[in-house]
């Protein structure tokens, strides 16, 4: 577990302190005891509490700090900013000064309701991490040294010469195990490595042998596609030129067909105009007397016909006159009336054209009597046959 991972835990588990609390770290004694609010947090011993002795050891000097409470479950150095953090099994976390010939008053924080199992400093000193039997990790803040102080230039120093590693909060077991476990890891990925690439290279050379006999198959399929397209070719030419024969043989047939047929409609008509001289020569007497009726009736209409016909042709040349008058008007006022020159036009044309509609219904008419009068006789010659 990286220290990153520890912050993200006591983000969701744990409440930091303010910085006014951490800020108490560094106060002085006098400031502890002027604060009575938080006694039952923050118990400050009036005494030293410590026993300091010095030993040589082989030229070694060890250092002895003795704490009255006797309760002390693990310890944590702060080289730089020089301090040592001691954890209680009560839960308090115990501060002091470090190295310990300069050792004051101990400082002691509230921190779990359980044991304090273990302390961390992180690399750059500016947190501290209690975890507590009670299962909660709790981050204090470590004030930074004022650059006025003569102990920053040295702690920078020792800051910067500093290994550059990252803080775990794991033990050599749990690194061994984990170590053990990612070397069954790797052993198994690189396995699978393997069994990947020699599965891959027996899929390629599948893939290889397949391809060559779908090629084969292909270019088989496509040569007897050509052959195919080749007869069917040579059958077309064939059919084409069979066809054509055929074609001459029914259009000669055809001909030959039209040509008797012609001959016999020659003779047909042959008959009936023989037939139709004798109808003729039988009813050439009732002729006579149609044609005087029918003359009569012509006279007649060409009579009527003739008067009306007068007199629209008066009435044209009246209405011819009076456009031929009013010529010279019209041309001298075309700007201003060539729209009444329009009508009067089309006036006259629809007048004309009612004259020759009124001429072509009386002509009609006397058709339609002709045709009567040609029904009647072709009656009269029908009766007199039989």
């Amino acid at each position: 577990m990286t220290h990153k991972d520890v912050n993200e835990l006591i983000d969701c588990h744990s409440q930091p302190l303010t910085d006014e609390d951490l800020e108490e770290m560094t106060r002085s004694a006098s400031e502890e005891e002027e604060e009575e609010e938080l006694e039952e947090t923050h118990e400050e011993i009036e005494e030293p509490g410590l026993t300091l002795s010095q030993e040589h050891d082989d030229n070694m000097v060890v250092q002895e700090l003795q704490y009255d409470g006797n309760d002390l479950i693990c310890v944590n150095v702060a080289p730089v900013k020089a301090h040592i953090f001691l954890g209680t099994t009560s839960g308090k976390l115990v501060i002091n000064k470090f190295p310990l010939h300069r050792a004051e008053k101990f400082s002691s924080y509230l921190a779990h309701s359980g044991s304090v199992v273990k302390a961390l400093v992180t690399y750059d000193e500016g947190r501290i991490l209690t975890c507590g039997g009670d299962g909660v990790v709790v981050v204090w803040k470590i004030m930074s040294l004022e650059e006025e102080t003569p102990e920053f230039l040295t702690a920078k120093e020792r800051l910067e010469d500093l290994p550059q590693i990252l803080e775990m909060l794991v033990s050599r077991a749990d690194l061994q195990s984990k170590r053990e476990y990612t070397g069954e890891l790797e052993s198994r990925v690189s396995y699978l490595a393997r069994d990947k690439e020699v599965h891959l290279g027996l899929q390629q050379q599948e893939f290889a042998a397949s391809k060559d006999a779908l090629v084969a198959r292909y270019n088989q399929i496509l040569d007897q596609m050509n052959d195919t397209i080749q007869t069917l070719e040579k059958e077309r030419e064939t059919l084409q030129q069979s066809h054509e024969t055929k074609i001459a043989k029914v259009l000669e047939d055809h001909n030959s067909v039209i040509a008797e047929h012609q001959q016999e409609l020659r003779q047909k008509l042959l008959y009936e105009y023989s037939k139709q001289d004798k109808l003729e020569s039988i009813l050439k007497e009732m002729q006579t007397t149609l044609d005087r009726q029918v003359e009569e009736a012509e006279r007649r209409t060409r009579e009527e016909l003739q008067q009306r016909l007068d007199e629209q042709v008066a009435l044209v040349n009246q209405l011819t006159a009076d456009l031929e008058k009013t010529t010279s008007e019209l041309e001298r006022e075309r700007s201003e009336g060539a729209e009444i020159v329009r009508l009067v036009e089309a006036a006259t044309e629809v007048e004309l054209g009612q004259v020759r509609e009124a001429l072509h219904s009386q002509l009609a008419e006397e058709h339609t009597n002709v045709i009567k009068l040609r029904s009647e006789k072709a009656a009269l010659t029908k009766n007199y046959a039989t």
